[in-house]
């Protein structure tokens, strides 16, 4: 049986909407697939939802070493699973898609998978592709070693986003790797960088399609936990 480690970035100003919501949708899938979970956060449990606190800052930028602090813990812990999977708080699984998805995955090949985008940074003279945190990304367990012992080396930080930091690690490893990781684009790892007022319906033949959805315009004028469960709710039915 093939286990996936499924880890989740939280922040304590949306714990009692979206994350107690994934909770109770999301990571309960998971733990009756008996598979693990893990809410890497920047503050201590308050309630019944399990965290993993990893940093002290809780801001927007805590995001970056709740990424890598994420691999380094793992890595430390010798945590068990074949693949390892990594999304925000506003990440939607679809576990059927999913599965068949990493079912023709290769265990040895050094590569990882998500919804590819192109950075560009600002002012800066200077681009970056990587993988978006949103929709969630997904590598095998030879890639999350080779990145974790990359992290730890020379621990990157982007100045903003914690994805792009992940990608400046991997291409660090890359610039004198002989076996490179690569970067692989899933049309249905899907990343809605839309405001809420410009999202389209929920149409089941769209849903029935995605493998992982980033919530963003879902989310995004939801200020309660039943706004937000109903969400989850709605589209879970197309897990199936």
């Amino acid at each position: 049986m093939i286990r996936t480690l499924y880890n989740f970035q939280v922040c304590q100003a949306y714990h009692s909407t979206r994350t107690s919501s994934l909770y109770n949708t999301i990571c309960s899938i998971i733990k009756e697939r008996n598979e693990d979970y893990f809410l890497i956060s920047d503050f201590e449990s308050t309630d019944e939802i399990p965290l993993l606190q990893l940093t002290d800052a809780d801001d927007y930028l805590s995001a970056i070493d709740k990424t890598l602090q994420c691999f380094l813990y793992h890595e430390e812990k010798n945590t068990d699973f074949d693949f390892f999977f990594y999304g925000d708080d506003d990440t939607f699984i679809n576990f059927k898609n999913l599965d068949s998805f990493i079912s023709v995955l290769s265990q040895d090949e050094l590569a990882v998978y998500g919804n590819l985008q192109r950075m560009f940074r600002f002012d800066e003279i200077l681009e970056d592709i990587h993988l978006t945190g949103g929709p969630g990304i997904l590598m095998n367990k030879k890639t999350f070693k080779v990145i974790a012992k990359t992290i730890r080396e020379y621990y990157i930080k982007d100045r903003i986003f914690s994805d792009v930091s992940l990608a400046l690690n991997i291409k660090k490893y890359n610039e004198n790797a002989l076996d490179k990781i690569k970067l692989f684009p899933c049309k249905n790892f899907e990343q809605d960088h839309r405001w809420a007022h410009e999202a389209s319906p929920l149409m089941s033949e769209r849903f029935y399609e995605v493998t992982t959805y980033h919530l963003r315009s879902w989310l995004k004028d939801k200020n309660s936990y039943e706004e937000v469960l109903d969400v989850y709710n709605r589209l879970s039915v197309y897990d199936n």
